[in-house]
């Protein structure tokens, strides 16, 4: 089970983590939303940890209820619930909050310098990546992988929230009845 750590703990003992085992550690990062997380979600965090080697570790970056609400409107889970559950997934050693009031982790990045930068289906190419996580990775020496989990986009947390709406409302609808 991962452990759920602050992104200052992660800065100041990130030279420590790194020297713990082989000097060859790799430090793999990933992140994402997870609200709600579904099987896309799973197959980047399980692919992401297949790529760390044999002492290296899998960091998570979880995008904070600022970030959701910028982007969605609502928050579906609390961050809290949602690095939880992401910590109890196997392979997953270590879960970071991040919002800094934008929308994107250029910024942890730079702070937990990762070797590897796993991007899921949806994120299968350059293009389809913001500007600043790529400069980013490219000025801390970081490689990133596209595709993790797989080439394209398998399931989408907007869509499920659309579903569930949809059932919720004809769920709730009352037919008229005649008489």
């Amino acid at each position: 089970m991962g452990c759920i750590r602050s992104i200052e703990y992660m800065t100041d003992n990130l030279d420590r983590l790194l020297l713990l085992g082989k000097s060859d550690r790799c430090h793999v990062l990933t992140s994402l939303p997870g609200a709600p997380l579904h099987h896309g979600h799973i197959r980047l965090l399980q692919a992401s940890s297949r790529l760390k080697n044999e002492y290296g570790f899998l960091t998570v970056v979880v995008n904070g209820d600022g970030f959701l609400l910028r982007k969605k409107g609502y928050v579906f889970m609390p961050l809290a619930e949602r690095m939880e559950i992401i910590a109890a997934i196997a392979g997953v050693d270590f879960v970071v909050p991040w919002d800094d009031g934008t929308q994107f982790v250029d910024g942890a990045l730079r702070l937990l310098k990762p070797n590897l930068f796993t991007k899921g289906g949806d994120r299968s190419s350059p293009e389809q990546m913001a500007a600043c996580e790529l400069q980013a990775c490219d000025d801390i020496g970081c490689r990133v992988v596209y595709g993790v989990g797989g080439s394209e986009k398998i399931q989408s947390s907007s869509l499920l929230i659309e579903r569930l709406r949809n059932q919720t409302l004809h769920a709730t609808a009352v037919p008229s009845q005649k008489t």
